[in-house]
């Protein structure tokens, strides 16, 4: 698979690349935003590995792009967020800013080995049945509920 890592963290171009190559991925490198949209029209790769948190742009301002380049193309192209943050808000924001997926930096090899596995399947079916992609959160992440909200509905307490 054809995978474009937009990051602007050089240890982490030469981590992934040490963790994907031998899997048989072909790894394209851009080491910040700008470089990576270009980079993104020119190589076509089957998927995006994202950094939520660069100079510049944000990942979150950068997937929208991306996927309209695609959308251009008529392909599917899942985007995959990195991201050492925890806060909820921002990983949803992420997802509705078009990522397809998260994985947490500090990250685990398998689990990415075997989302990246998961998304060639997406991939394949989806842009060879000309499937539309699958929905993202954006409808239910719109309404937030509080935790006083949650326990007035008694989610968190027995009847």
């Amino acid at each position: 698979m054809k995978i474009l890592l937009i990051d602007d963290d050089r240890i982490f171009h030469i981590l992934i690349n040490e963790v994907l190559k031998p899997a048989g991925h072909k790894v394209f490198l851009a080491s910040g935003p700008h470089e990576g949209i270009d980079m993104f029209g020119k190589v076509n790769p089957d998927l995006v590995l994202l950094d939520v948190h660069m100079p510049e742009m944000n990942g979150c301002e950068v997937a929208p792009v991306l996927k309209a380049i695609a959308a251009e193309k008529d392909k599917f192209v899942p985007i995959i967020f990195f991201t050492s943050s925890s806060d909820d808000l921002e990983l949803v924001n992420c997802l509705d800013s078009g990522g397809d997926d998260l994985i947490s930096k500090p990250f685990n090899e398998n689990i990415l080995e075997v989302k990246l596995r998961v998304w060639q399947r997406n991939i394949e079916q989806i842009n060879e049945k000309k499937m539309p992609p699958p929905p993202g959160l954006s409808s239910c992440s719109q309404s937030h509920l509080s935790p006083e909200e949650l326990y007035d509905l008694r989610f968190f307490k027995d009847k």
